[in-house]
């Protein structure tokens, strides 16, 4: 004779008497096989503790294609109704709590015999519709509406025994009655979607904070509808008082945890407790006398911050060609790790430090179809203002020095959809310093260096056979030179190739800082030389290969991470007899069988700019969260409870937050599961 025993009472058995002790077989092991282990098992295989062959042994049922289901809770069915004969149920309360919803349908002319159970195509699949920025209650609620074992636990009416009518925490039951109501519409009703007015007012009436129509946030309306729920359906009538025992005083602290949980339980049990709340460990260590303070709470949302993140900024340096022997040098992008706080120093002097360069002489640009647009040159300005799809470039140039800048765009023939020819931008411009006393054929000469790559190689060309004009900020030919004095050709936008300074060529009385010249490669030797260099990608440093997201398991070991308490929120240390900032650590020490993680975005930044969501992209597994190395550590010591049971958890529904603080709107996906399977389609 065997019987199939919940994880903690098998590792007691195990504990207690061991599996095969002096060769009788006391315990043995009962597994899921394909998926297909429910409340009424279809398929159990035994298993010796030395050998992973299957025992002789096995208890066969039914396949599960003939299996059929209860049309209120989808669990195997036993009976059904009477009148029909079409529709089946588990258990008589399940018949009752359906009935009002399957009378209308009852009836053996409208259905065709054919069909077995016609109820059961759109189950949960309903919408609920929007009273007036009520997004983030209907999202909890369809989330908290596919966690299975609630469900059944309201569609069956078992709460009905639950209900806690003096509890004062409590609404009386008046929660648990219209979260039944909305559930059984969603699940049972013919309509697409409902309007959730009974839950709706019932919160009101209980939470003035969720009474009017402003935007609220989703985990915490969650965390109020649980703990509602919870004292509404608490079986203990008359909680006792308990004194919480010392942690301090255990050596081991998973039999304080256990302790703590043991105590929590007097006061409170119901499938709410059983399902959704785990419980965590907070320690406090004080600076002052080195005082350790351990305490066990429970929690039903594991609110998670989001680690530091370093954003990786894709910057190209543009490589300047000094050697006149090297026909061309290619550029390089560099991947630079920054915070959300950091600023454009910063960033410079990450890069200057990749790149070998002095970091005064960094100026940081941003290029937007081939022409430079703006340059980063406010030294105090956070990276926070540098959007993801710019294009920054990188240029060796002091642009704190008195010189002239010069900005360098390139044009090439194009033909339009007519067949005309158009000079069109192209390739990556150029932005450098020069002095006023630099002559034009200098200047020439050292751009000709910098793009003469865009050709083949071909010593017949030089600098003289640039085409150069002088344009003006927005690219058009612009004429600023001072004729008299000029040496230049009869071309007034032609930039020469003379031995005439800057200084010289626009007058010293010239205030402008900045030149703007365009190269044109449009005559036919240019057009037959250009090898497509201009529009290759830059060689990618190795400091590119970093993503920017981050995974689960980060932000979940960030949890667990010790931190040092802020001055507004002080730890009050007994010894000490003040408030002082504490070392604090937290540690998950049970988990529940439906973990709710809430990802906090919003990160508090100034008085002025008080709130900021953090757009960081978090990798999450669909399936096989394993949270076991989170509630054990490789020295711990073994014990009865938690010994061999896995924490693995699939993601079953997702609310999402689009917008920013106080603005926004919530969505949410789900999956159906129950005690056979976790579904696909979402």
């Amino acid at each position: 004779h065997y019987e199939v025993l919940p994880r903690e009472a098998y590792h007691a058995f195990k504990e207690w008497y061991g599996e095969d002790p002096e060769g009788r077989r006391i315990l043995r092991r009962a597994c899921r096989i394909d998926n297909q282990m429910s409340q009424y098992p279809f398929k159990i295989q035994l298993y010796q503790q030395e050998s992973a062959h299957v025992s002789e042994k096995k208890i066969e049922c039914d396949e599960l294609e003939n299996i059929r289901r209860c049309s209120a809770c989808r669990n195997v069915a036993l009976r059904r109704c009477g009148n029909c004969e079409k529709v089946y149920y588990c258990s008589k309360s399940c018949q009752a709590a359906h009935w009002s919803y399957h009378k209308s349908k009852c009836g053996k002319s409208k259905f065709p015999m054919d069909t077995d159970q016609l109820e059961l195509g759109f189950w949960g699949c309903r919408g609920l519709g929007n009273l007036g920025n009520t997004c983030f209650m209907n999202c909890s609620i369809q989330c908290l509406s596919h966690a299975y074992p609630l469900t059944h636990y309201f569609l069956s009416n078992r709460f009905e025994s639950d209900i806690n009518r003096d509890n004062p925490l409590g609404t009386k039951g008046n929660l648990a009655r219209a979260y039944e109501t909305t559930l059984k519409e969603l699940y049972w009703s013919d309509k697409s979607y409902i309007n959730p007015t009974q839950l709706k007012r019932s919160i009101a009436r209980f939470q003035p904070r969720f009474a009017g129509y402003s935007q609220e946030d989703a985990p915490e309306f969650l965390a109020y509808i649980l703990d509602g729920l919870h004292e509404d359906l608490n079986r203990i009538l008359k909680k006792p008082y308990i004194t919480l025992p010392d942690a301090e005083k255990y050596e081991n602290a998973l039999i304080a945890g256990a302790e703590a949980s043991a105590a929590d339980k007097l006061r409170n049990c119901s499938i709410l407790r059983d399902t959704f709340y785990g419980q965590y460990q907070s320690t406090c260590v004080c600076p002052l006398c080195s005082k350790v303070s351990v305490t066990f709470d429970p929690f039903n949302l594991l609110n998670v911050h989001l680690p530091p993140t370093h954003r990786v900024i894709p910057i190209t340096l543009f490589v300047e060609n000094r050697n006149p022997q090297v026909w061309g040098v290619e550029n390089v992008q560099y991947g630079i790790k920054v915070d959300s706080t950091d600023t454009i120093e910063d960033l410079k002097e990450r890069l200057s430090d990749m790149c070998s360069l002095p970091s005064d002489q960094l100026t940081i640009c941003d290029v937007y179809q081939h022409k430079l647009i703006s340059i980063h040159n406010t030294m105090s300005d956070e990276v926070s203002s540098i959007s993801n799809n710019e294009n920054l470039i990188a240029y060796n140039v002091d642009y704190d020095q008195p010189d002239v800048q010069v900005v360098v765009c390139h044009k090439e023939v194009v033909k339009n959809d007519r067949g005309e020819s158009e000079l069109h931008a192209f390739g990556v411009p150029y932005f450098g310093s020069f002095s006023p006393r630099s002559t034009c054929a200098q200047i020439r000469k050292h751009l000709w260096l910098q793009y003469r790559k865009f050709i083949d190689r071909d010593d017949n060309f030089n600098s003289a056979s640039l085409t150069i004009r002088i344009v003006d900020n927005r690219g058009d030919p612009i004429n600023i030179l001072v004729q008299e004095k000029s040496e230049t050709s009869s071309d007034p936008f032609s930039f020469p190739n003379t031995l005439e300074t800057l200084s010289d060529l626009f007058g010293k009385e010239c205030a402008d800082s900045y030149l703007f010249l365009c190269i044109e490669w449009a005559e036919q030797h240019w057009i037959d030389k250009l090898n497509g260099v201009a529009d290759e990608p830059p060689n990618r440093h190795n400091s590119m290969n970093v993503s920017n997201g981050i995974s689960l398991y980060q932000c979940i070991e960030h949890f667990t991470q010790p931190e040092r308490l802020d001055k507004d929120n002080k730890y009050y240390c007994s010894n000490c007899k003040e408030h002082v900032r504490a070392m604090k650590t937290m540690k998950l020490c049970e988990l529940p069988d439906i973990l709710i993680i809430h990802l906090k975005r919003f990160e508090f930044k100034t008085t002025f700019r008080r709130n900021s969501k953090l757009d960081t992209f978090i990798e999450c597994p669909i399936n096989g969260l394993n949270m076991n190395r989170f509630i054990r550590s490789p020295n711990q010591e073994k014990n009865i409870i938690f010994d061999d049971v896995p924490a693995i958890y699939d993601l079953f529904a997702v609310t999402n937050h689009y917008g920013r603080m106080g603005y926004g709107h919530y969505t949410s996906c789900c999956r159906q599961w129950d005690d056979n399977e976790m579904g696909d389609d979402w």
